[in-house]
């Protein structure tokens, strides 16, 4: 069960939104691990189908985004 006095429990961005989020700092270069980690936290379904199509796809970026998901999903 997740502790809902975890600091992510509370953020209200989609996964969609976050995995954006990290695309661009994968980009730019700049710390983009807390999007990550919220998707790690919130670790249903949708993230691990979401990483799932991200390995395969044509793009080498999104399938190292896909795998980096996935891995912190376990």
């Amino acid at each position: 069960m997740r502790d809902p006095s975890n600091k992510y429990s509370q953020d209200q961005k989609s996964s969609s939104e976050l995995l954006e989020i990290y695309r661009r700092g994968l980009q730019s270069g700049e710390d983009n691990w807390e999007s990550m980690a919220i998707l790690q936290y919130r670790g249903g379904n949708t993230e691990f189908v979401m990483g799932k199509q991200l390995t395969e796809s044509d793009n080498p970026d999104d399938r190292c985004i896909g795998t980096d998901l996935l891995a912190q999903l376990g």
